[in-house]
């Protein structure tokens, strides 16, 4: 979305971008990669690869979740504050393959911070 040049404007890449993967050999590489753990938090920089420009106050991501535990939620939220309570996507049995859009609040820094909850 906008950044500090465009106060407030929308900002459109002309295409997608992959700015996160948590795989092992999948790009971006140079990331932390591996599975969360139960109420873990990782920072998520959305800047990698000139995705998103520094300033901006959001992001619509496609998210997906693959191989999942038997039920749960990952929630997406701007990085510095605590867990506001939400989900960004749900699933409901284990080894699903998922994705979801979502418009993601982020830092002055367009960091963002993913959170698992399972059951």
């Amino acid at each position: 979305m906008g950044g500090r040049a465009t106060a407030g404007q929308p900002s459109v890449l002309p295409s997608t971008i992959r700015i996160y993967d948590s795989r092992n050999g999948f790009a971006p590489l140079g990331v932390t990669k591996g599975q969360l753990a139960n109420g873990a938090v990782r920072v998520i920089d959305t800047t990698f690869g000139g995705a998103v420009p520094a300033g901006a106050s959001a992001a619509l991501v496609n998210l997906t979740v693959t191989n999942t535990s038997p039920a749960g939620f990952l929630a997406l939220f701007a990085n510095g504050i605590s867990w506001p309570g939400n989900s960004s996507i749900n699933w409901d049995h284990a080894n699903q393959s998922i994705a979801n859009l979502a418009v993601v609040a982020l830092d002055a820094t367009a960091k963002l911070q993913a959170r698992v909850n399972t059951n």
